[in-house]
């Protein structure tokens, strides 16, 4: 019997959901989709690193870039020997005021271009003495200079005071002992002191370098050198083949065994 009241409408059973479930349905997905994302992420660094490195490869290192490059007038003494057009032995020129040691007709002519304050040429200069010594008569040693004074300011001094002891017939032993004291170079009177512990004239040698005499001459090496496409120093040819750097006594020997 009705008693006037609607009777309440009847619903279907439910299966109840509990907040442990739907928190574990929603971690599910959550893991699936940061899976994905973490896949494709991964497969674009693997291509990503793939291609670097194949571009890496097909390219020359920037070691082996730098190889060649002499910064600041700085050599690189491992840099590798330029070829083609840059170097260019005709440049060279032999005169009557070049310093000379050795057989004058020796087979092997070896023209460096030098500069006093550099490092290099100071471990190459006793290589090039220990050639001339262990084969008489078959080399002359014609030393030009290369004063790079941008990053060696006593260089030109000391290639000029060099050309003043030559005029008294002391150009290597001058030379030689620029070498072995280079840290000295710079020091104020260094040129004239070395000068008179090599028993020249002081007063002569003064008047000599401080007149400019050969100021000329160094600049007009250099410009050979430069012509002839040195770029650092030491730069040496060895008859009309160029040899970059401070190389090993061993390396010099090679060159000048397959010349003879």
């Amino acid at each position: 019997t009705n008693n006037g009241n609607a009777a309440p409408s009847q619903q279907p059973p439910t299966s109840p959901v509990s907040s442990a479930s739907f928190f574990d349905q929603m971690s599910s997905k959550v893991a699936f989709i940061f899976g994905i994302i973490l896949g494709v992420a991964a497969m674009s660094t693997i291509g990503f690193i793939a291609t670097l490195s194949a571009e890496r490869s097909a390219l020359p290192s920037q070691a082996a870039e730098n190889n060649n490059v002499v910064a600041n007038n700085q050599p690189n003494n491992n840099a590798a020997v330029p070829t083609g057009p840059t170097v260019n032995p005709d440049a060279i020129k032999l005169t009557s005021s070049d310093r000379v040691i050795g057989d004058p007709n020796a087979p092997i002519t070896i023209v460096e271009f030098s500069d006093f304050q550099c490092p290099y040429c100071q471990n190459f200069h006793p290589n090039v003495q220990q050639l001339l010594d262990n084969y008489p008569g078959k080399i002359k040693w014609v030393y030009k200079h290369f004063p790079l004074s941008s990053i060696h300011p006593s260089a030109q001094k000391a290639a000029e005071a060099s050309e003043c002891a030559g005029d008294q017939g002391k150009f290597w032993e001058y030379a030689d002992k620029l070498f072995a004291e280079q840290a000295l170079l710079s020091q104020p009177n260094y040129f004239s002191t070395a000068a008179g512990q090599l028993s020249l004239n002081t007063s002569t040698f003064d008047d000599c370098l401080t007149s400019g005499k050969h100021t000329s001459k160094v600049r007009a090496d250099q410009a050979m050198g430069e012509a002839a496409g040195v770029s650092g120093t030491p730069g040496s040819f060895i008859n009309d083949q160029y040899v970059a750097g401070a190389k090993s006594y061993q390396s010099l020997e090679a060159i000048v065994q397959s010349l003879l």
